[in-house]
């Protein structure tokens, strides 16, 4: 009986891992674009780009 009020329970965590796991890949893609436009990128642009970086960083860090 105890399981079967679990389940509903072990469903939404399942549901909130996914959703972590998806938010932490698209910010891993976002870091890699960024390492890609970093390249090009000078002056205002660039610290503006390195900021993006540091804060998508720290936002992986979080939900790891």
């Amino acid at each position: 009986m105890l399981g079967l009020g679990l389940k509903p329970l072990q469903d939404i965590l399942n549901r909130k891992a996914d959703e972590i796991q998806r938010e932490f890949i698209q910010l891993g893609e976002e870091v890699d674009h960024l390492n890609s436009e970093l390249l090009q990128l000078e002056g205002d642009g660039r610290k503006a780009a390195l900021a993006k970086q540091k804060q998508l960083r720290g936002r992986r860090q979080q939900l790891s």
